[in-house]
């Protein structure tokens, strides 16, 4: 009798060892997270537009028993589902849960593609992508290209440990280092690092207190922008130009960005466009963008005289 239990154990075991290795998709951030943390794995996050070509590759090569029990052993899935089948089960809080959650997804790592497969961090930081362009037709294929992916991502995944492992201003540096290390387009979810340069080098020992005053600026605006708030907006701008650690070439940009607020919301107030300009050419003559914010204010005063001219010329009409 021990000897079958122990041969129907024997015969199991392989089951449940096989199943631990499958892949499983998690459709949330946070368990996706809490995967990849616990087991000190990648974020493998594809991002489901929907679209026909969307669905068969899910289907042929994402769900392929080959792709899933190979990534089971080297990342944590995760699936974005931007087109969510409707679920009456969920409450009004739980979708707006969701949709937060993928519009945070889709702004941060600026999603745009029909299919966009990304390589994350264990705390959620880009580290690189598949381009769809190479159209994945098999599961060996995408196989191959995660394989490459993952090893050519131990350089910022050691940079990412670096920050990790450090503390106060050398905590500061690291962040640096990892910042300027990831690519442009994706640094939105390096902003949380960024605001703790804030905190940590108030002192501004490292001298890269102004570059990230001017970073999280950035992201405030961002998030803030609308018609009617674009006054505050640039004013965010303004402030950190003079009351923050900012040098000439940061005081240039900032002031020019607060300008450009204004025809990104389709605003016309041209006086506080050239008011803006001139401050952005005052903080560094020398830079060397001046000509073309010299050039510019030149546009917008025609602009300027252009609306008053045509105001005038609207009231005589009136008059008549």
């Amino acid at each position: 009798m021990k000897r079958l239990r122990l041969f129907a154990l024997l015969i199991i075991l392989p089951l449940f060892a096989f199943s631990s290795c499958k892949g499983k998709w998690n459709s949330s951030f946070s368990s996706a997270q809490d995967y990849a943390i616990k087991k000190e794995r990648p974020i493998f996050m594809y991002v489901d537009s929907g679209s026909e070509a969307s669905v068969d590759f899910k289907n042929t090569v994402l769900n392929s028993k080959e792709f899933l029990s190979y990534a089971g052993k080297k990342v944590s899935l995760l699936h974005v589902n931007l087109v969510p089948e409707a679920d009456d089960k969920k409450t009004e809080e739980e979708i707006n849960a969701v949709y937060e959650e993928q519009s945070k997804i889709v702004l941060d790592f600026n999603v745009e593609d029909e299919i966009s497969l990304f390589l994350l961090s264990p705390e959620g930081y880009y580290l690189s992508h598949l381009p769809w362009e190479e159209k994945y037709k098999s599961s060996e294929e995408l196989i191959s290209a995660l394989e490459n992916q993952l090893a050519g991502s131990e350089s910022i995944s050691k940079l990412i440990s670096d920050v990790g492992r450090s503390s106060g201003v050398e905590r500061v540096r690291a962040i640096d280092v990892l910042y300027e290390s990831t690519d442009e387009n994706y640094r939105r979810p390096l902003i949380p690092l960024c605001r703790q340069v804030l905190e940590i080098d108030t002192d501004n020992v490292t001298g890269l207190l102004g570059k990230y005053e001017l970073q999280t600026t950035f992201d405030d605006v961002y998030l803030m922008l609308n018609p009617e708030s674009v006054d505050e907006a640039a004013q965010r701008f303004v402030d950190v130009a003079e009351k923050g650690h900012l040098d000439r070439a940061q005081k240039f940009e900032a002031y020019y960005y607060a300008a450009y607020l204004y025809p990104l919301v389709g605003s016309t107030d041209y006086e506080k466009m050239l008011g803006l300009l001139q401050k952005s050419y005052d903080a560094d003559p020398k830079n060397e963008h001046a000509g073309d914010i010299s050039e510019t204010i030149k546009m917008v005063e025609s602009m300027k005289s252009y609306q008053e001219n045509s105001s005038l010329y609207g009231s005589n009409t009136e008059l008549e």
